[in-house]
């Protein structure tokens, strides 16, 4: 224990011992006071929140004293009943504080929580795939319960990925067992099925920030596919590092076809139809070019790799 005589330290301010249902945020925020060690406030230091138990989210991790040498966080209870626990602390201040509150009740249900499990995953995601353009069977597969189960319920549940689970100290953390395979399956399957609206726009946007943070740890040059093809190819890659990005293609006798000139890329997969280089089968002067084996070539930075592909009409 230090106290604000011989040392700096925090003290619990308000909001400690609070209860509110599941998922509720709570009326008053957790304070804290930095107090040096002649009991004057301590303005403009950091202060670090973290969860520690039972889940929920913050509205901040880090805030600054003000002039009163106060910080103050508000937060959202986890999912589950139980306590949840966020401590306060702050470099240079060898003194935390411990706040608590009480979850009591039952989790309010999710919509997009297609198995009644608690958490929107990729689960979800597969019963919706499965149910679309069939007869309705399970009802909560319609997530927006207009009779249908359709990409719009897709897009409902892409756009809640993640809901339920117990938070991260970072907002941006990924969902459990997502995948880069399973983000570009469920893209390719939205971009199939847009139809511009607002639930189809935020589960894109949900998605593509996923695949952002799925960073590959080297860069690679993918097979093109459908290959043999005809009239059009798509040739995928991944990126370790941003990069410019230029595909070149070339014929067997290695005269320069065309030059697919990607532009500056971030870090990340390219693999979905949505995101992967396009070849329309054309030349530099838009000629479709005769059947026969080309290659292709990807250079972004430092890394030049080619494959082999083959048209056939």
């Amino acid at each position: 224990e230090f106290d604000n005589v011989a040392h700096p330290a925090l003290l619990k301010t308000s909001g400690d011992s609070q209860e509110g249902a599941p998922a509720a945020t709570l009326k008053t925020p957790f304070v804290v006071e930095a107090m040096d060690e002649h009991g004057k406030p301590m303005v403009g230091v950091p202060i670090q929140f973290e969860i520690r138990h039972g889940g929920g989210t913050l509205n901040a991790n880090t805030v600054k004293t003000d002039a009163r040498g106060k910080a103050q966080i508000t937060l959202t209870l986890g999912r589950a009943s139980g306590i949840n626990k966020v401590k306060a602390s702050s470099e240079g201040i060898q003194s935390y504080v411990l706040f608590t509150a009480a979850a009591t009740g039952a989790a309010p249900q999710l919509a997009a929580d297609v198995n009644s499990d608690g958490v929107v995953d990729l689960a979800d995601l597969a019963i919706v795939a499965q149910a679309m353009g069939k007869p309705v069977q399970n009802p909560r597969a319609d997530v927006n319960a207009d009779g249908v189960v359709d990409g719009e319920d897709f897009a409902l549940v892409a756009a809640n990925l993640g809901e339920g689970e117990a938070a991260a100290p970072s907002h941006a953390a990924l969902p459990a067992r997502l995948t880069l395979e399973k983000v570009e399956w469920a893209l390719n399957l939205l971009h199939a099925e847009n139809t511009g609206s607002p639930a189809f726009r935020r589960g894109i946007a949900k998605l593509e920030g996923f695949l952002a943070l799925l960073v590959p740890d080297k860069t690679l040059l993918l097979a093109n596919y459908p290959n043999p093809f005809n009239p059009e190819t798509w040739i995928p890659y991944q990126l370790a590092n941003p990069a410019e990005v230029t595909v070149t293609i070339y014929a067997a006798n290695g005269a320069v076809v065309r030059t697919l000139d990607l532009g500056h890329q971030r870090a990340g997969s390219y693999a979905s139809r949505h995101r992967a280089a396009y070849w329309d089968g054309r030349n530099e002067i838009g000629e479709q070019v005769a059947s026969g084996v080309y290659f292709y070539t990807l250079s972004a930075g430092d890394f030049a790799a080619t494959r082999k592909m083959l048209i056939l009409k």
